[in-house]
C-alpha cells in the first residue's frame, strides 16, 4: 500500500476519504520512505498533533466518511471508530477542515446567479468567484521561553536534544523557536494562542528526557519572562595529573536522591554516550536514545528558582535496584560530584585567567585538573590517543571541547583515591 503526507493547511476535498487515522499501527518501516529525512518519529509527532495527515488510496481505517445529517444531506464527518485512535488536536484539525469546505461550498452557491429568463439569447455566463483571503494570519497573543547556558551551536552539536512545548487542549504541540544570544547564552521563544499551561518536553528523537519541566507557564508576548533554564557541562575523569574522556562507563544525573538521567557511553573507542530509558523506577541501560551526545544537560533554574542538589556519577557497571534504591545524600556526597550552577557560569564566563592551551603545550601539566574546568585550560600535548589503553581518550586536540562547556572532573581513576562503586 503506497502512503504519502500532506500538510493539513493543503489537504483538499477529494483527499477526505483518503485519510488514514490508523497510523500508530504501522511499523517504522512502512513510514521510512516518506518521513522527513527519514526521522519516523518526527513523523509521526507531526501527525500525532494534527499538523500533517496520512493518504493512501484505501485507508485500513478512514479518519473521515460522508454521512447523512439532520437535512438528509451527504456531509462530511469524523468516523465515530475513528476517534479513539487519534488525538483530541487531531479531530480538531480535520473538524476545521470540514467547516472551512462547507463554507466554501456554501459561497460558491450564493455566488451563482439565477436566470431571470428562460431566453436562451439572454444566458448569463458570471464572472469566476474570488473568495476574499485573509492574508494577516491569527496573532499569537503568548509566548514562553527558557535559556540555555551555552551558544545553539554548542547546544545543537554537542546535547542534540530538542524541545517542544506540549499540545494543550485546543493547541497542537509547538516546536519552532525563535533565538536569541544572551550574556549567558541562547534564549529560546516560542508563541502560542492560549496561556493554558503545559509541559516542556525535552526529547531526544522519540525518547523524552527526564529534564523534562511540567508545569510551565506562559506570559504575555514580548515579556521575555524566563523561569526554566538549563547549562550543560562535559563529563570527564582523571587520570594522573590529566583529564580524559572515558570511552567505557555510565553517566548518572541525580536531582537530591532521584535519578533524573542515566546515560550509557558508546564504547569502542567513541567518547561519547546516549540517554537509556532508566528512571528512578526502572532499570533499563540497554535500551535508549537514537542520537549520541557529548555533553549533559543540567538544570539551571525552574520555575523562577536556582536548582540546588545536582549531582553527577560516573561508574564503570551501571547501578543495580539495590545500589538505586539505597542512594542517600551521604552516598551521593561520597561517591558522585555535587554541582552547583552558579559556579558553572561563573567559571564559564571567568576573564580573570589568559592561560591558553598554548601555554600548556607540556607533556605533564604543570597543575593538577579541579572539579570544575574551564575547556580552554585542559588541553594538553601528548602523542598517545588514549591515557589508559582504549578506556581513556587523551584530550589532547583542542576541538575535542567547546569553549563554552565547563569540564567536569567526576572521577579519579589514578589509584590514590577512595574506593569507588564499580
Amino acid at each position: 500500500m503506497t502512503y504519502r503526507v500532506v500538510p493539513v493547511s493543503e489537504l483538499m476535498t477529494y483527499e477526505f476519504d483518503m485519510i488514514e487515522a490508523g497510523f500508530e499501527a504501522l511499523h517504522d518501516d512502512v513510514l521510512t520512505s516518506i518521513a522527513p529525512q527519514g526521522d519516523v518519529p518526527v513523523l509521526r509527532e507531526q501527525l500525532q498533533s494534527g499538523d500533517y495527515v496520512l493518504l493512501c488510496k484505501s485507508p485500513v481505517l478512514p479518519l473521515l466518511h460522508r454521512k447523512k445529517n439532520t437535512e438528509d444531506k451527504q456531509v462530511w464527518c469524523i468516523n465515530e471508530k475513528a476517534r479513539p485512535a487519534v488525538d483530541k488536536a487531531v479531530q480538531n484539525a480535520l473538524q476545521h477542515c470540514i467547516n472551512a469546505a462547507q463554507e466554501k461550498e456554501q459561497a460558491s452557491k450564493e455566488a451563482t446567479p439565477v436566470p431571470l429568463t428562460n431566453d436562451p439569447v439572454a444566458e448569463y455566463e458570471p464572472e469566476p468567484v474570488q473568495l476574499a483571503r485573509n492574508t494577516s494570519p491569527p496573532k499569537a497573543d503568548f509566548e514562553y521561553c527558557f535559556e540555555v547556558g551555552c551558544s545553539d551551536h554548542s547546544f545543537v552539536t554537542n546535547v542534540c536534544c530538542s524541545f517542544a512545548l506540549s499540545r494543550s487542549t485546543h493547541e497542537s504541540t509547538i516546536s519552532h523557536w525563535e533565538k536569541t544570544t544572551t550574556p549567558r547564552g541562547t534564549r529560546y521563544t516560542a508563541t502560542a494562542f492560549e496561556d493554558e499551561p503545559r509541559k516542556l518536553l525535552a526529547t531526544l528523537g522519540p525518547m523524552q528526557l527526564g529534564i523534562s519541566c511540567s508545569p510551565v507557564q506562559l506570559h504575555k508576548v514580548g515579556s521575555q519572562h524566563v523561569k526554566e533554564a538549563f547549562i550543560p557541562v562535559v563529563p570527564a575523569v582523571q587520570f594522573g595529573p590529566r583529564l580524559g574522556l572515558p570511552t567505557v562507563g555510565y553517566y548518572y544525573h541525580f536531582l537530591h536522591n532521584t535519578l533524573i538521567q542515566e546515560y550509557k557511553i558508546v564504547g569502542r573507542g567513541n567518547w561519547s554516550f546516549f540517554a537509556t530509558h532508566s528512571n528512578a523506577h526502572h532499570l533499563d541501560s540497554e535500551a535508549g536514545a537514537n542520537k549520541y551526545q557529548s555533553a549533559i544537560l543540567l538544570y539551571w533554574q525552574r520555575d523562577g528558582q536556582k536548582v540546588s542538589g545536582q549531582s553527577l556519577l560516573y561508574t564503570l557497571a551501571p547501578l543495580t535496584y539495590e545500589q538505586l534504591h539505597a542512594v542517600t545524600p551521604e552516598w551521593l556526597a561520597q561517591y558522585a560530584v555535587s554541582i552547583d550552577p552558579a559556579k558553572l557560569l561563573e567559571l564559564q564566563h571567568s576573564t580573570t585567567s589568559d592561560q591558553t592551551p598554548q601555554s600548556r603545550q607540556l607533556e605533564r601539566p604543570e597543575t593538577p585538573p579541579a572539579t570544575l574546568n574551564h575547556p580552554r585550560h585542559v588541553h594538553y600535548s601528548l602523542n598517545e590517543r588514549y591515557l589508559i589503553s582504549g578506556q581513556l581518550k587523551s584530550i589532547n586536540t583542542p576541538s575535542l571541547l567547546k569553549d563554552d562547556m565547563i569540564v567536569v572532573n567526576l572521577r579519579d581513576l589514578s589509584g590514590t583515591g577512595q574506593a569507588l562503586p564499580c
